[in-house]
């Protein structure tokens, strides 16, 4: 059995703790037989998207786009139109005040 993964992050604000732990998972991917994509592969970034979100050195923020979707939003009438507001704001929630 072959398996392919996407969307590990490695996230650390030391550089040498950076580098350890990207050992550690690369250690994992090889000791469960996993294989990774190396032209989907991206190190050393300082920040970007990451499942939906922005993930920055300040840590993880709402992804632009999403807010824009919900604050433009006109009346809704069809099905997809309620589904696309019910993923946004599942999106958001994680940054909306309690």
């Amino acid at each position: 059995m072959e398996v392919y993964t996407d969307n590990i992050m490695v996230k650390n604000t030391k550089e040498m703790d950076y580098l350890v732990h990207l050992a550690e998972c690369f250690a994992m991917v090889r000791q469960y037989g996993m294989k990774l994509n190396p032209t989907k592969c991206t190190f050393g970034m300082k920040g970007g998207k990451f499942l939906e979100y922005l993930v920055m050195k300040r840590g993880i923020e709402v992804n632009p786009e999403k807010a824009r979707i919900v604050m433009e939003m006109k009346s809704l009438k069809l099905i997809k139109e309620v589904q696309q507001l019910t993923e946004c704001i599942t999106s958001l929630g994680h940054f909306l005040s309690r």
